[in-house]
């Protein structure tokens, strides 16, 4: 193993944990109305006297120690439950753990240790706090999708930058795109609220999409709603089938469609038309 590849290594390995565990945080604190930027007065403990800002168990309060953190591992070897209290800890957590961590591994087969893999590989635990945000709460958060906004300027940014063969009206390109992305969805929730009589595609879906635009483009349009339709349907087939009526979140099909069309522009594959990719 060459040291590159022993470093390469290291940085997917770490990024992945560490954005696993920051996918978390953003799950627990962002539905709740708690700052992930800035730690508020809740977050601030006591410990020897001094004044510290650490996790702790959301049952009992205990301060955690580093064995409590470390992803995966620590709620194996303590067997899904707290140290202290012994009340259960949701797998939910080691599972963001670990699909944050094969995102970062995918991210880093199409696109390797460059300018774009910083830029994409960043998404991952927004996206990843997005899906089970929606799949929980039924809500799209404008911080997260702000954030994916502002990755995406600066992944089109990066290109202008570093590609001579892109001009300055790449960026014009990706803005339209974004405005139609969104135009369309909002659409066509409102034709299929009008059929079903009631609401179809909330506004957080929308703003989901316009971002989708600002990343894919107009050339990813087709391939985008196909693809988010499809999950969307096996989504919530099983829950049909069960006879189950309801509301069912349209995030995680957007999410994971537009996950796949990252991967898909890092390999330089644009589907249905071609264009600008």
């Amino acid at each position: 193993m060459s040291i590159l590849t022993q470093l390469d290594f290291w940085i997917v390995l770490l990024s992945g944990v560490c954005f696993g565990s920051f996918a978390s945080a953003l799950v627990w604190r962002v539905p709740r109305g708690i700052s992930w930027i800035f730690p508020s007065k809740s977050d601030r403990h006591t410990d020897a006297g001094q004044e510290t800002v650490r996790s702790r168990c959301p049952s009992c309060g205990h301060i955690l120690s580093v064995r409590d953190l470390v992803p995966v591992l620590s709620w194996v070897f303590l067997r899904g439950k707290c140290r202290f209290c012994k009340k259960t800890i949701s797998f939910i957590y080691p599972l963001m753990e670990l699909l944050s961590f094969a995102a970062v591994v995918a991210l880093y087969v199409v696109y390797g240790l460059s300018p774009l893999f910083v830029v994409t590989v960043l998404t991952v635990p927004f996206l990843v706090a997005l899906l089970f945000i929606d799949i929980r709460y039924y809500i799209l958060p404008n911080q997260l999708v702000l954030v994916l906004a502002l990755l995406g300027i600066g992944y089109h940014g990066l290109l202008w930058w570093f590609d001579p063969q892109v001009n300055t009206g790449v960026l014009l390109y990706y803005g339209i795109s974004g405005a139609v992305y969104g135009l369309i969805s909002w659409a066509t929730g409102f034709l299929m609220s009008l059929v079903l009589r009631k609401q179809s595609l909330g506004f957080g879906d929308v703003k989901f999409f316009a971002v989708a635009g600002l990343w894919l483009g107009l050339n990813y349009l087709p391939y985008f709603m196909i693809v988010s339709g499809v999950i969307g349907i096996l989504w919530a087939l099983p829950a049909v089938l069960k006879g189950k009526k309801g509301r069912f979140p349209f995030g995680p099909a957007l999410i994971l469609s537009f996950f796949f069309g990252i991967l898909l522009k890092g390999v330089g594959f644009v589907p249905f038309l071609s264009g600008f990719s």
